[in-house]
């Protein structure tokens, strides 16, 4: 995967040209609070991911699983905690402005518990990297309202062996 981190970041530098966001304008405080965020959720510090980062009535929007707000937010990543124990995440692009951050996220780990994403799949011990999509909004605050991930799950799949490379399409 390593050939496509520069296609990234040119789509990335694209993405800022063109939606008229120079990186002068980024909200640095907003950026750091986001890091800060990501980084409780790589740690498994769910104290401080909720209570620290969270606004009451979060919701973590997902088009695979549905909506999902408190419990239901932290049960989904400590769920990728158990699958993958040494989950990093890694933003490679940051981009803030009026309480929005937007993020490609290098995501990387060993599937070492059990993955429930389309049916539960024993650890294979194998690595995965995924980009994830992020956008996530913030109140006056600084704790996030609203999270939108999206991921390519087939490509998560293909790599801990749940599918043949040649059955997913």
């Amino acid at each position: 995967m390593t050939g496509s981190w520069k296609h990234v970041t040119l789509c990335a530098a694209s993405l800022i040209a063109g939606c008229g966001v120079s990186k002068a304008a980024t909200d640095r405080g907003l950026v750091a609070r986001y890091r800060g965020c990501t980084m409780a959720l790589q740690q498994g510090d769910w104290g401080a991911w909720e209570h620290g980062c969270l606004a009451p009535g979060f919701v973590r929007h997902d088009p695979e699983s549905g909506d999902a707000t408190g419990a239901a937010a932290r049960e989904y990543w400590q769920r990728v905690k158990e699958a993958f124990p040494d989950v990093r995440l890694q933003p490679q692009v940051v981009l803030a402005a009026d309480h929005e951050v937007f993020a490609i996220l290098r995501v990387t780990g060993t599937h070492a518990g059990v993955l429930h994403c389309h049916g539960d799949w024993t650890a294979s011990h194998k690595p995965i990297e995924v980009l994830v999509l992020e956008r996530m909004r913030f109140d006056d605050t600084g704790h996030a309202t609203d999270d939108w991930l999206y991921y390519d799950a087939t490509t998560v799949l293909k790599q801990v062996g749940a599918l043949l490379p040649e059955t997913a399409q």
